[in-house]
């Protein structure tokens, strides 16, 4: 099946909230670090700052593949669950933003625009040619032709 129009677009979008992410993050790894290290809890476990970020770039570039490229209903709930996540995320950070909390503003306006593309990204799975990309509209024919 030819991938329709607003499973291109998503795919675009997507993965360029995940480049923005990745930007920030970069931006931000100073501060991330030293804030590691000053917890004495944490200060040992240095290993776990970088694991965390391979893991979360491993896992969102599954959920693109697995609702890009070969469609599955529950890797588009996923995305949908962590847009949701993204978004509240999203708030407290516009908050953060508007009274100044935050340590670096590249970083903190990467991070919004990466949450507010993910967002988007997500929305562009519930129409109708994407709902028919993950098998949904066909399941609703059967359903009322019963």
């Amino acid at each position: 099946m030819i991938r329709p129009l607003s499973i291109r677009r998503f795919e675009r979008l997507y993965l360029l909230a995940l480049a923005l992410g990745l930007l920030s993050t970069m931006l931000d790894w100073p501060q991330r670090v030293a804030s590691f290290a000053s917890n004495p809890a944490l200060a040992e476990m240095g290993w776990l700052l970088p694991t965390s970020v391979v893991f979360n770039i491993t896992l969102r570039l599954l959920l693109w593949y697995f609702t890009a490229r070969q469609p599955s209903i529950a890797a588009k709930w996923f995305v949908v669950v962590l847009a949701a996540i993204a978004f509240v995320i999203l708030l407290f950070g516009l908050v953060a933003l508007i009274v100044g909390a935050t340590p670096s503003l590249a970083a903190s306006l990467a991070g919004l625009a990466s949450g507010a593309l993910y967002v988007v990204s997500a929305a562009y799975l519930f129409r109708p040619d994407a709902r028919l990309w993950f098998g949904e509209h066909a399941v609703e024919e059967q359903e009322f032709t019963e």
